[in-house]
């Protein structure tokens, strides 16, 4: 496992104070413990609520010398003076006294407890489920990554579920199908959905991958940030228009074969589209989910922001780390430029620079990341978008979608007519009076003249030519209201972004 790698590294080498952001307290015990083990170091965890505990050979206990102290500046003064040599000491959600205000005086104090540590070949380590370290303890800490469990690490809780299940063999499939069907949890919540298939169907097989699937759903939906979402019947012919689009992403799907990387291609990083609203973008993300036989995770930038010191920076972390531990998949983010600000405005100087943090993280993941994740971006306006993200080497390419031509107009037309069921197809006449709708609006034009239809009362609904011209007339598009915008918009993206589409819209000029 990389994190005992690491672990035993930094103990190796001396470092006294190291910070592990994660929920996995049960494996990053097992981990420390055995690494601890390993190298001869007797291991002490201390929480609120236990206070000292020493975890050696299986046993448990209190070091004779330290009093029932569940404070954490009394814990602090102790191990300051009376650490035991050559230990390794974990202090869960130390950081909570750390903080604010209130805690820099337990900050001043850690940090003279841990320079104290150098002398005796001690160290702490700070477990928590999310980064928060005040800046006088900041040059103290080493970070080690703690990734979600891998396909090894899924197959071992799911031999320990069927065991404690009393399932033989015949009945846990270890397929890769049904690992990959889990992959982004955490162990505690892959063994509680192994589990629950097990009591309910006696087995755990691929009959049981629908019903994970629906489990992993639920638990990354409760972050408030992800969204696993589903993406059947999404696919290319769905999407009206667009050809150079869709042409770069049948190009850039082969980029992901382990035969492309022998040939050294680098693997896609992702595309980002800008546009008008309504044009398909949120729509073609799932088609290239869909298309690239991916899981298409969605990522909401506007609740990122946490209201707790370090939640916000901690929250895009554990995104990427649910991403990556479902590699490869699409990480897709609608409207990019509301999550820029994280509400603050773009510079971030209201919420104390937490925007920028969060951004830059991301940006950074962005341009080293190693794992196969596709970043999908769409926005509406650039306003709010910071230059560095529009660079080359973030994304692979910068796509500008404007309003459908006369030719998109007809294609979207007859996606949304044979969706419902019509086999009418749009006229010449139709197509003058929508100029200038964008693909959401030709589709309200469908569905408003179906209503127009069934106001006639007959037994089969069958949309009529005047049904669409007369719900036409109805919508007030948005390259009315917004005209200057898309203008604007569309002067932007001549020189700084591809053309989604070859086909020009009707006034859209050269």
């Amino acid at each position: 496992m990389a994190f005992y790698n690491d672990l035993k590294l930094h103990l190796q080498a001396g470092v006294p104070a190291m910070y592990v952001e994660s929920s996995e307290w049960l494996r990053f015990q097992e981990a420390t413990a055995q690494c601890c083990k390993e190298m001869g170091k007797p291991l002490f965890v201390w929480n609120p609520l236990d206070g000292l505990v020493c975890l050696a050979d299986g046993k448990t206990g209190v070091p004779d010398d330290a009093p029932d102290k569940r404070c954490f500046f009394e814990i602090v003064e102790y191990l300051h003076g009376n650490a035991p040599n050559n230990s390794v000491v974990v202090l869960e959600f130390a950081d909570r006294y750390m903080v604010g205000d209130d805690g820099r005086q337990e900050a001043s104090a850690f940090a003279a407890m841990v320079r104290g540590l150098r002398g005796k070949d001690s160290h702490v380590i700070v477990f928590s489920t999310f980064l928060a370290v005040p800046e006088a303890v900041k040059s103290e800490f080493a970070m080690l990554d703690f990734p979600l469990p891998g396909r090894e690490d899924i197959r071992t809780i799911q031999k320990q579920v069927g065991k404690n299940r009393e399932l033989d063999d015949a009945k846990i499939d270890t397929a890769d199908a049904i690992l990959n069907s889990v992959r982004g949890l955490g162990a505690t919540e892959i063994r509680n959905a192994f589990a629950k298939a097990a009591v309910r169907h006696g087995k755990i097989t691929a009959e049981q991958i629908p019903e994970l699937v629906a489990e992993k759903e639920q638990i990354i939906r409760k972050s408030g940030y992800l969204e696993f979402v589903r993406t059947a019947g999404a696919d290319m012919e769905q999407v009206g228009g667009l050809e150079s689009l869709k042409k770069w992403l049948r190009s850039r799907e082969k980029g992901f074969d382990r035969k492309a990387r022998r040939a050294g291609l680098s693997a896609p990083k992702g595309a980002l589209l800008l546009g008008v609203p309504g044009t398909g973008k949120s729509l073609c993300a799932k088609v290239v989910a869909h298309e690239w036989q991916m899981p298409l995770l969605r990522l909401d930038m506007g609740r990122v922001f946490g209201g707790l010191v370090g939640e916000s920076e901690s929250n895009i972390r554990n995104a990427i780390k649910v991403a990556e531990g479902l590699e490869p998949c699409v990480l897709w983010i609608d409207e990019m430029e509301k999550g820029v600000s994280g509400g603050a405005g773009a510079s971030g100087e209201r919420d104390g620079g937490t925007a920028v943090r969060v951004f830059g993280t991301f940006l950074t993941w962005m341009q080293e990341k190693e794992k196969n994740i596709f970043v999908f971006a769409t926005a509406n306006t650039l306003s709010r978008l910071p230059p560095e993200l529009l660079r080359k080497g973030r994304f692979d390419e910068i796509f500008f979608t404007d309003l459908p031509g006369k030719e998109a107009r007809k294609e979207i037309f007859g996606i949304h007519l044979r969706r419902k069921g019509q086999k009418i197809t749009a006229t010449d006449e139709l197509l003058r009076k929508t100029e200038g709708f964008s693909g959401s609006e030709i589709e309200a034009v469908v569905n408003e003249a179906l209503f127009l239809a069934y106001e006639k009362g007959a037994e089969e609904l069958h949309v009529k030519a005047e049904n669409l011209l007369s719900a036409a007339e109805s919508i007030v598009p948005l390259s009315v209201t917004m005209s200057r915008e898309i203008n604007d918009l569309r002067e932007w993206a001549k020189t700084r972004c591809r053309k989604a589409s070859e086909e020009l819209p009707e006034g859209a000029g050269e």
